[in-house]
């Protein structure tokens, strides 16, 4: 037990082993919940994560990926949270950029309507240890985007604009 103390933890199950899931189970504090296949794509591209965090019932939420191990507490994280309104951590790797042009399925931007040098040289950061707090802009993301968790996404066909929360 490395956090005392620690807040409410949701493991979420994307088809884990039936042992493994018991004995995440098993530890205090920890509920199993499986994510449904609530579109054919749940799968693909990471379609889950949003999802994952638009359903976290708290104020402010800390996703990380299952190979993450927590040595200390993560107040330090829970207090960016609170005062910034977010957390995350870029990818760079030994000082190359990570550039979203290089993770993002071409068939991607042709079903959203986005033009195929969308993605230009815009790095991503790394949303397998991020965190952020609801009823903020960075909130709004995740809402604006659930059209994405639709087998018919319903987000008007444009111009392939990002969306900015809040005009910002």
């Amino acid at each position: 037990n490395n956090y005392p103390n620690r807040p409410r933890i949701i493991a979420y199950d994307l088809d884990m082993r039936a042992s493994f899931v018991k004995e995440l189970a098993s530890i205090e504090g920890v509920t199993v919940k499986k994510v449904p296949q609530f579109v054919k794509h749940w799968r693909a591209c990471y379609t889950w994560k949003p999802w994952v965090l638009n359903d976290a019932p708290a104020k402010l939420v800390y996703f990380l990926d299952a190979a993450s191990e927590v040595l200390r507490p993560l107040s330090e994280i829970f207090d960016t949270i609170e005062r910034s309104g977010y957390f995350c951590v870029n990818q760079k790797h030994a000082g190359s950029l990570a550039l979203l042009k290089a993770i993002t399925p071409p068939d991607l931007l042709h079903r959203l309507n986005l033009r195929e040098d969308f993605c230009g040289d815009k790095e991503y950061f790394a949303c397998g240890n991020f965190g952020y707090k609801k009823e903020t802009a960075y909130h709004e993301v995740f809402l604006f985007h659930r059209h994405l968790l639709h087998d018919q996404p319903d987000r008007p066909r444009g111009s392939g604009r990002p969306f900015h929360p809040r005009g910002s």
